[in-house]
């Protein structure tokens, strides 16, 4: 079902921000896309 994936957090801090905001976008849409929901949409809309 769901792996649990440690953060990869920059190990130098030559990354730019804009290269950290596209990871992290790419992360996000990649995590949106394979979420499944386990709770009814009632609870998760309070």
């Amino acid at each position: 079902m769901h792996k649990k994936v440690k953060d990869k957090r920059p190990v130098s801090k030559i990354e730019t921000i804009f290269e950290t905001e596209h990871r992290l976008r790419g992360e996000a849409i990649l995590i949106s896309k394979t979420f499944v929901h386990t709770k009814p949409i009632k609870f998760l809309l309070k």
